[in-house]
């Protein structure tokens, strides 16, 4: 924390070491400090495992595409050997960018600058003219710079820090909770990326905590309850939320009939709204029922879900900056992340 203070009052981050029973805001230049953000990228980007993407991207042996992180400029491809690698995105020679745009196939990798070409496996292949560099060059060390990588549940994790813990050891038991819905079976539907006018932890801030739920997304009420969200913390800042559905926000008077959301996701289930009349509590166990009847026909399989799983909503928060968002037969992934060294 010593770095930190040359930049904060020590009294304003002594308030993150309280027990969790004297909790207290961040300090506002924590939102604000353009010192702290370079900070943040290399406590929590830098030596964190964090999401780049999903290995399904560069689905076949020599994809590749560049990525860039907070500024750092790297590579992910799928060697001969159909691993999922990621180097640095900087040639050996000048230092100069060598992909600038996604390209799909590669045999090798070429620097537009001065043709320094480099395998799949990150090693240096060739360098024109390399009788003329007195001395010669050796390969071995002017290869691309790799950067520590693994692939869970086709999602693509990289850590840059030096000898970092395994990714099992930082996610723990949540890998455990997690396989039985495989999302490496899932494909990629749509990426957007957009830039909003705040620091990125206002994001972070709100997807972790459902209290506002109810007031700024009312229509939740009638197919979820988030007032009564179930929350647990996991070491290393991970946790999970878990709301059940679909059921009706006890805050409101309970329907008897099932609301308009409620009746479509009955009839897309070959369901009769009608036969819940008087019986809209009964509607979550039935779906879970239901769609182990035909799941077959809808294309899924229910068989390593427990019940909860395949009706209700789990969210899980993987420290620094990833929200899942997780359905039985979808999954939707968030981001959010600081904008270069601005922390606005």
């Amino acid at each position: 924390m010593s770095e930190i203070y040359n930049i904060v009052d020590k009294k304003k981050l002594d308030v993150v070491k309280k027990p969790i029973s004297k909790a207290h805001g961040l300090p506002n230049e924590c939102y604000t400090s353009k010192e702290y953000t370079l900070i943040e990228r290399k406590k929590l980007f830098e030596d964190k495992w964090v999401v780049i993407g999903v290995a399904s991207s560069i689905p076949n042996k020599g994809d590749a595409k560049p990525f860039d992180l907070l500024g750092i400029p790297i590579i992910i491809l799928r060697d001969k050997q159909n691993k999922v690698k990621v180097f640095h995105n900087v040639c050996s020679h000048r230092g100069n960018k060598i992909l600038t745009e996604d390209c799909g196939w590669v045999k090798q990798i070429s620097c537009p600058y001065h043709g320094w070409t480099y395998g799949l496996d990150g090693g240096l292949q060739k360098v024109p003219d390399e009788e003329l560099f007195e001395g010669g060059i050796c390969k071995e060390e002017n290869s691309l710079k790799e950067v520590n990588v693994d692939v869970w549940a086709g999602l693509v994790f990289i850590n840059m820090s030096n000898n970092p813990a395994p990714l099992k050891t930082f996610l723990g038991t949540i890998m455990d909770q997690l396989n039985p819905y495989h999302f490496e079976n899932m494909e990629l539907v749509k990426h957007q990326s957009v830039t909003l006018d705040t620091n990125w932890k206002t994001a972070r801030d709100n997807f972790l905590e459902q209290y506002h739920v109810d007031f700024i997304h009312p229509q939740h009420a009638s197919f979820v309850d988030c007032c009564d969200a179930q929350n647990y913390l996991w070491p290393f800042g991970h946790s999970h939320t878990w709301v059940e559905s679909p059921v009706m926000n006890p805050r409101y008077d309970m329907p008897e009939e099932p609301p308009d959301y409620m009746k479509q996701y009955l009839i897309g289930l070959e369901l009769d709204p009608e036969d819940f009349y008087g019986k809209v509590p009964e509607i979550r166990n039935a779906v879970q029922k239901q769609k182990r009847v035909i799941g077959k026909k809808l294309g899924f399989d229910y068989s390593e879900l427990s019940d909860e799983q395949v009706s209700d909503v789990f969210q899980y928060d993987i420290f620094p900056n990833i929200f899942m968002t997780i359905h039985a037969e979808r999954l939707w992934i968030f981001g959010p992340r600081p904008h270069g060294a601005d922390p606005n």
